[in-house]
This record gives C-alpha cells, structure tokens and sequence, in this order.
C-alpha cells in the first residue's frame, strides 16, 4: 500500500511542485515566508522524533522475541526491522509533506487578519480575499489524492492492529510490536487536524471583520465583504466536503468505537 502511494505521489510530482512554487510565491509576497518555515522545521522535527520511536519500538519488540533458529531467526528480524523503517519512513514523509502544505495555509489565513486589522481596507480586503480563497482550493485539491491515501492507512490499520494484537497473545512484546503503527495513525491524525484547523481559521474571518470599524458611511460595504467570505466557504476540500474539526472529531469517534467493539469480541472469545 505504501509503495502505491509512493508512485501515486511521484506521478503527481510536478503538480505538486506548481502548488509549491505559487505557495513560496505568495508567502514571500505577503512576507510570512520565514514564519512559514519556522513552523515547518518544527514539523520535521515531530515527525522525525517519531519516525526513530517506530524503529525503536520495533527493534524493542524483536529483541524481546526468544530466537529459535540462531541465524535464520536473527535474519528475519533485520528484515522485519527494515521493512519497518522504510515503510513508517514512508508513510511519516507522506504526512509531514501534506503538514508543510497545511502549514503555509494557516499561516496564510492568519496573515490575511493581521493584514485586515492593519490596512483596514475593504476593497483591499475583499481583493485578497478572493486570491487567498482560489489558492486554498488549488492546494486542497493538489493534497487531496495524498490525503485520502493516509487517510485509508489510518482507517484499515485499526482493525488489522486489533486481530496482530489478539493473535499476539497481548502480551508486552505485542504492544511494542504494535507501536509503530499506533505512531504512525497518531501522526496521520495529527495531519487530520491541521488540514481541518485551516478551514475553522476561515470560519472566524466574517467575525474578526463584522468587528472592524471601516469609517463613517462603511456599514454597507463591510455587510457585503462580510456575505462574500461567507458565501465562498473557503476552507480545506477533499472532494469537495470541506473539511472541519467537526468532522475528525466524528472520525476519531466512529473509529474508536470499532476498535472497542473488535477489542471486546476478539478478547472476550479467547
């Protein structure tokens, strides 16, 4: 599943590089390109920090394992270790590539109050507005195919990590097995969430200008950029739902409750 991702993501490679190009563009112009990247290394270091906990829980998991054929036995495990590291190495470049594209967004939605507060502009405001809605949708739908793609992961590795638990005998070495992937989902949901905050920030953007005052003669005119933001539900999409914490919270929930009602199925049979 990882590698069809890998080459779904390199097919797409040059549509990616056009978002990243008209995302650098745009943060140098309105100039959070440097906050943008502060965030980002941050990032890098998260998901760095918990590319080493996969290894190192499974390398734990191995050791823990009593070998019963020396060599063959030890052979296994290097692989078993390997295939570890190279898939969750995969999977967490994956999310942290659509945590950089997210980053820049939230950056960009807060930039864009800060500068309303700033120029207190109505045409100005209405204008940038209408760019900073069409680059959403145009970065939303660049991420969309890698978003689902983790999203499916997290979705089919709950249940697949329920029946390796139960059929481990939930023993302490089953858990440590288990905790590369237990990483990996927390980090996909990690992303979940970033994507889904970008369109919150957008829903409290009418409020921050309704309490704005624009000058004697204004109200009108801020009504109608008030409409207009409201009206373009602009937010992150994936196949056109825009996406909310509503949403991943429902997720984590719905999920959460199969995992229970696997748990109880598989433990109580034993």
């Amino acid at each position: 599943v990882a590698s069809n991702m890998l080459l779904g993501v390199l097919r797409r490679q040059h549509v990616y590089e056009d978002t990243l190009r008209l995302l650098k563009a745009y943060s140098n112009l309105k100039g959070f390109n440097e906050i943008w990247e502060i965030h980002a290394c941050r990032d890098k270091v998260v998901v760095f920090l918990a590319w080493a906990t996969t290894v190192a829980l499974s390398s734990a998991g191995m050791m823990l394992q009593q070998p019963q054929d020396g060599q063959q036995v030890e052979i296994g495990q290097i692989v078993h270790m390997l295939a570890v590291a190279i898939l969750s190495g995969v999977l967490l470049w994956m999310t942290f590539c659509v945590l950089y594209f997210c980053r820049s967004l939230v950056v960009m939605v807060d930039m864009f109050s800060c500068d309303s507060v700033t120029i207190m502009d109505l045409g100005e405001t209405a204008n940038t507005w209408n760019v900073l809605q069409a680059i959403l949708r145009k970065a939303s739908a660049t991420m969309e195919l890698c978003f689902l793609s983790l999203v499916a992961v997290a979705v089919f590795t709950v249940p697949a990590m329920i029946l390796d638990f139960a059929s481990l005998g939930m023993e302490r070495k089953g858990v440590l097995l288990l905790g590369p992937c237990i990483v990996v989902i927390c980090s996909i949901l990690w992303m979940f969430s970033m994507a889904a905050l970008i369109t919150d920030k957008c829903t409290r953007v009418p409020a921050l200008i309704n309490s704005l005052n624009f000058g004697p003669g204004t109200e009108r005119s801020r009504q109608h950029t008030i409409d207009y933001i409201v009206s373009s539900a602009a937010g992150f999409y994936v196949c056109d739902a825009r996406l909310t914490t509503t949403m991943v919270f429902k997720f984590m929930y719905g999920w959460s409750v199969v995992a229970i009602g696997l748990s109880t199925k598989f433990f109580t049979d034993q």
